[in-house]
């Protein structure tokens, strides 16, 4: 059996505010009829990245986080820390230059903001007054997560750029999937 691995290089454009799209993702997770972005802006100085969501049924904004941080080809990693009131995203990275929470040391929150039944970013953002668990996502749903550096929540940033793992996600995932391949073929 022959096995083909594909790997694309392609380049991250920014774009402004009201002009990024769903359209625009290039890095999809999940399948089926609706689709939700998911918006990171680590706020320091670099666009909020931007992956997309694809679902059938009824999820919510936590399984849409968890299932593109558990795409190892996503280049995502998420924490999720229980508290007696619930579930919350305590450190969130990407890359090798994006991270924050992730341990005590973090002065800073990760804030939850949505939009709903549009194309393009939403114009203004909302802020969440639930948590991800309780999120019901609909079709063209947008999740952002911003990081409130020294407690101060903003909005996500006015530029964009759809994510793309870095070439050693990439590598990674091949590796991964050679293998696989392997096991499928020596059996």
């Amino acid at each position: 059996m022959k096995t083909t691995i594909t790997i694309l290089a392609l380049a991250c454009t920014t774009t402004s505010f009201a002009q990024f799209a769903l359209a625009d993702i290039s890095y999809w997770t999940g399948s089926g009829a609706n689709q939700a972005a998911l918006v990171v802006d680590f706020k320091n100085g670099n666009p909020s990245y931007v992956w997309g969501y694809r679902f059938d049924g009824t999820k919510t904004g936590q399984q849409m986080i968890s299932d593109i941080a558990n795409d190892p080809a996503s280049g995502v990693d998420v924490q999720i820390t229980s508290f007696s009131f619930g579930d919350a995203i305590t450190g969130i990275s990407f890359g090798t230059n994006n991270r924050a929470g992730f341990g005590s040391g973090s002065q800073g929150y990760w804030s939850y903001y949505l939009g709903d039944n549009t194309q393009t970013v939403p114009a203004p953002w909302t802020e969440s007054s639930v948590g991800a668990g309780a999120r019901s996502l609909t079709n063209n749903s947008w999740d952002a997560w911003t990081w409130a550096e020294n407690f101060n929540a903003t909005h996500p940033s006015t530029s964009y750029v759809a994510a793309v793992p870095e070439p050693t996600s990439l590598i990674v995932l091949g590796v991964g999937l050679v293998a696989v391949a392997r096991r499928k073929n020596a059996k």
